[in-house]
């Protein structure tokens, strides 16, 4: 456009679209000047919302003039001149009639829209208001990114208090780097305090490595009897964790809940399953004796016997190979680690005894070779209790570590509510413990035993523990009893180490 038609004809637009002015057509008969420009109109967007459609263009009123033929250059060739007129003969005949000149046009204005292009072809309006005006064209095809919604002020504060309860959590060792699910069951755990008891009164073996069986307890079998005798039944149903101090606030006992969940109920079923398929295919001996009329073995690390260095418990091919079967089983390998994180949470103090006495019995010369059952767990033997009907006697396991915790998990179908609690004839408590919750005690401290199941019930029974024999000989440096004692004997710590004793 010529500056002044901008400035009568203003004209608003806005990008993407790019207006581009071409050059407007040539006339037909350039010899003599085209009469004056009819009125026209240009039509907006804006407009065509506002306005009814706009009116037609008014014809000129000049009378029509026959073009006159066109002058020969100066200086220029005759045969082009020739060639010139020969051509227009040649593209239009000669009219009858005296042909009417165009009127004098603007323009054209040329739309460039996502790529396409398309002439402009809509009809001339009238002006629009003044009041429009023209921005400028940013011809940049670049595109700043939108801005990042800047936080609020309270959700800053979440953060930051988020952030400070997880640098508290991780100062502490027992519950670092566990998630928060751990931490909530942490909190949610009942305790049950007993106030008539101390844990030092509780008798165990010279030096205090393994327990005692100097006292016989006995306990009724079934519940009802042991109600009669005046037991205390303790009602569990698994669904929270259980947490028992004696009198001066000391954890002794812990009883995990059962994993409730879809996926748990179906892996608590497999593990009962593939229990029940390994005591048809082991070679079971002779029943368990002072514990109970069931079959069970055992795997792992022990040190008795009068042996110089710890090694593998002797069992036959056929029995090593099914119960390693059931260490490397992805479900007992679960269960193995939940039940180091239930150790290191509850009890981290011993939780990081034990992993100490590991290691050193992995770094020495004499033990390294030795395979642990589980690589999530610090216990060295594990007890495969096949039953079928893992009743035990009123008994103590006084060659188990005297202050260690030892986890029993169950397994099977019974009814918990009328047999197979875990009776504590020292407590005078009776434990409901149904399928897949998890106990955890000193096995060498407490004489246990359970309450009878129906006739038609299966219960099974998996536990994991250390011999204090074993941690004995760590503690030693290496040496058995007799060599313990000859090297007190030489630097005169006798009498020392028998007032540890006592």
């Amino acid at each position: 456009m010529t500056e002044a038609s901008t400035s009568r004809n203003p004209i608003s637009w806005s990008p993407p679209i790019r207006f581009i002015p071409q050059q407007s057509r040539p006339a037909l008969s350039p010899s003599k000047p085209p009469p004056p420009p009819a009125p026209h109109y240009v039509m907006t967007k804006a407009f065509l919302h506002r306005n009814d459609p706009p009116p037609k263009p008014i014809p000129s009123s000049k009378p029509k003039v026959q073009p006159s033929r066109p002058r020969k250059r100066k200086g220029g060739d005759s045969a082009d001149a020739e060639q010139s007129s020969s051509s227009l003969s040649s593209q239009a005949p000669a009219p009858t009639k005296p042909i009417q000149s165009l009127p004098r046009r603007m323009p054209f204005i040329e739309v460039e829209i996502g790529g396409t292009s398309a002439p402009n072809t809509l009809p001339m309006l009238p002006l629009p208001p003044a009041t429009l005006a023209i921005p400028s064209i940013d011809n940049s095809d670049t595109v700043e990114p939108p801005k990042k919604k800047q936080k609020t002020r309270s959700a800053d504060a979440r953060v930051r208090r988020r952030r400070t309860q997880h640098a508290k959590r991780d100062a502490q060792p027992r519950i670092r780097g566990l998630k928060d699910v751990w931490i909530k069951h942490l909190a949610k755990t009942k305790v049950l305090i007993l106030e008539n008891f101390d844990i030092e009164d509780a008798p165990c073996g010279t030096g205090g490595w393994q327990g005692s069986s100097r006292r016989v307890y006995r306990s009724p079998h079934t519940l009802q009897g042991a109600l009669e005798e005046g037991f205390k039944e303790l009602e569990w149903d698994g669904l929270v964790t259980l947490a028992i101090l004696d009198c001066k606030r000391r954890l002794i006992m812990l009883f995990q809940k059962r994993d409730m969940s879809e996926a748990g109920l179906a892996r608590q079923a497999r593990m009962t399953k593939k229990l029940e398929e390994a005591a048809r295919q082991a070679h079971l001996g002779p029943k368990t004796p002072g514990k109970g009329d069931f079959y069970a073995t055992r795997e792992g690390i022990v040190h008795s016997g009068g042996t110089d260095i710890p090694g593998r418990v002797r069992n036959g091919e056929g029995n090593r190979k099914i119960m390693q079967q059931l260490l490397d089983d992805p479900d007992f390998v679960f269960e193995a680690r939940q039940s180091d994180i239930t150790f290191r949470m509850y009890n981290p103090d011993m939780h990081s005894t034990y992993w100490d006495i590991r290691e050193t019995l992995t770094l020495q010369p004499d033990t390294e070779h030795l395979k642990w059952n589980f690589d999530q767990l610090p216990f060295a033997l594990t007890t495969f209790n096949f039953g079928p009907q893992t009743v035990c006697e009123t008994h103590i396991d006084n060659t188990d570590n005297a202050y260690g915790w030892a986890p029993i998990r169950s397994y099977g179908p019974y009814n918990y509510k009328k047999g197979g609690h875990i009776v504590f004839p020292s407590l005078k408590l009776l434990v409901q413990f149904p399928p897949g919750a998890k106990g955890w005690f000193p096995t060498a401290l407490f004489p246990h035993a359970n309450t009878l199941i129906g006739e038609n019930e299966k219960r099974y029974l998996v536990t994991s523990y250390n011999s204090g024999a074993l941690l004995a000989w760590v503690y030693w440096g290496g040496n058995t009893k007799r060599g313990w004692l000859a090297y007190l004997k030489k630097y005169s710590k006798t009498q020392d180490k028998a007032a540890l004793d006592v």
